[in-house]
């Protein structure tokens, strides 16, 4: 059977190397927590080349889907979000060299290199933000993972790359990534790079080695989560008018700016209003790059949480918007698919709701960043 032939086949299992931040080592953000090995324990080189790698490899060119990529697996079989499987995506960078088990050559980086970050979203935490960390007054409870042998290891294959997808943490604020773009301008300028950013600050010197860059060549996944006061609750200590007028800044610049919508209970009615008025009506983002995201972690963040009268009304609210953005219209957008997402969540009874254990969560934070959810005008006050 040739790869292609297979319908499990994966390019990113061949090509594709993802780094944690505390360490863990797979092909593919939508592994999560399947790990091949940590970082701060085995060379890299001998992780892409262990047992459990090449059998999830093997499982790719035989037709077996294996359990590690089972995100993929749910998306392909729902109607509804086919189009958002990764290994469909990844389709584009086959290469005939990819034929066994031990095929691998790094074309796809996806690196995260420490926890660095200036706010402290609601639905984050330590692990992913050294603002979370320093609120809660902790110390690491795992060594930074970055070290000479492991940059060496990734410098040393930096000619290959075809794409390179940074996050963290906040990507435009980290040190280590001054160094990897400029080695990159001097080695593979016309490598493709993704960036997931919060955009809070772009007046950095990581976005200035990103203007140097083909401007095709760079796509920005902007998180935003919601406007005004409900933005700058979820996304704290952010100030949303910066995050306006940065994103403003960043369209006059870029064409290829995508926004990520991450949907919670605080936020699930505000981002409607967000996607509607801010970001299609004002800034005139074409809805195929408007995307939500139903919240599942923490779970006390989850929109069904809520009664099932005020899950039928959001499920109402978000219907009319699908309306007013679908109606007429053979073609859905992404907005729309992932709308229909949302109601697909919403509607899934397969939860255990505590409310009171949500409003014990938000209090909790109020309490230390001196804030009040009840504030908000959410359906938490009901």
């Amino acid at each position: 059977m040739e790869p292609l032939d297979s319908p499990t086949f994966c390019t990113k299992l061949f090509n594709g190397l993802l780094i944690t931040v505390p360490g863990g080592v797979n092909s593919c953000c939508l592994m999560e927590i399947f790990y091949y090995g940590d970082a701060r324990l085995t060379d890299l080189d001998k992780i892409m080349n262990n047992n459990l790698h090449k059998k999830i490899k093997n499982d790719s060119l035989n037709g077996i889907r294996n359990k590690a990529c089972q995100q993929c697996w749910d998306m392909e079989d729902n109607p509804n979000t086919v189009d958002m499987s990764g290994r469909l995506h990844a389709l584009k960078y086959y290469d005939k060299w990819m034929k066994d088990e031990n095929s691998f050559k790094i074309e796809l980086l996806d690196l995260r290199w420490k926890n660095t970050c200036n706010l402290a979203c609601i639905m984050c935490d330590a692990q992913f933000s050294s603002k979370w960390l320093k609120e809660l007054n902790k110390k690491h409870d795992f060594p930074l993972i970055i070290t000479e042998k492991m940059k060496k290891y990734i410098y040393e294959n930096i000619a290959n790359f075809k794409e390179i997808y940074l996050a963290g943490g906040e990507p435009l604020q980290m040190k280590e990534n001054i160094e990897l773009l400029s080695k990159l301008l001097e080695i593979n300028p016309n490598v493709s790079i993704r960036l997931n950013t919060n955009l809070s600050v772009i007046d950095t010197e990581v976005y200035k080695l990103l203007k140097q860059f083909p401007q095709e060549n760079v796509q920005w996944n902007v998180s935003i989560d919601g406007e005004l006061d409900i933005f700058e609750y979820v996304r704290w200590p952010g100030k949303w008018l910066d995050m306006y007028q940065n994103l403003r800044t960043l369209l006059e610049t870029y064409d290829n700016v995508y926004c990520d919508i991450l949907v919670n209970i605080v936020n699930c009615e505000n981002v409607l209003l967000l996607a509607n008025d801010v970001l299609i009506n004002d800034l005139h983002i074409d809805p195929d790059r408007i995307k939500f995201t139903p919240l599942t972690h923490p779970v006390e963040l989850d929109v069904r949480n809520y009664s099932e009268e005020i899950i039928e009304k959001i499920m109402k609210k978000t219907a009319d918007f699908m309306v007013l953005h679908g109606k007429d219209n053979e073609y859905r957008s992404t907005m729309f698919m992932s709308a229909l997402g949302l109601l697909t969540h919403m509607n899934n009874k397969n939860f255990t709701k505590d409310l009171d254990k949500t409003r014990a969560f938000l209090l909790q934070l109020d309490k230390r960043r001196n804030l009040d959810h009840k504030t908000l005008g959410t359906y938490l006050n009901d």
